[in-house]
């Protein structure tokens, strides 16, 4: 797989679920995150995908398939 979708099912401020944090160590997958709580608190910077920073599915969607097609720049999310 080369993507993690973690899309919480309670929008709190502060809550991660404890799936998501155990999929990302271990796992060699880029998070694409949804939720209210601010991942970049909690994950180091160019680490993980907002989808909030899409203006729609498709445009996301875009984006992610460009990513697996560019081997460096994936993994500089990793």
């Amino acid at each position: 797989y080369w993507f993690y979708l973690s899309f919480e099912n309670s929008f709190c401020d502060e809550y991660v679920t404890e799936k998501f944090t155990l999929m990302v160590r271990k796992a060699n997958v880029i998070p694409v995150v949804l939720g209210a709580a601010d991942y970049a608190n909690i994950l180091p910077k160019g680490s993980f995908i907002d989808s909030r920073d899409f203006g729609s599915v498709k445009e996301m969607a875009d984006f992610l398939i460009k990513l697996t097609k560019d081997p460096e720049r994936y993994n500089s999310y990793i």
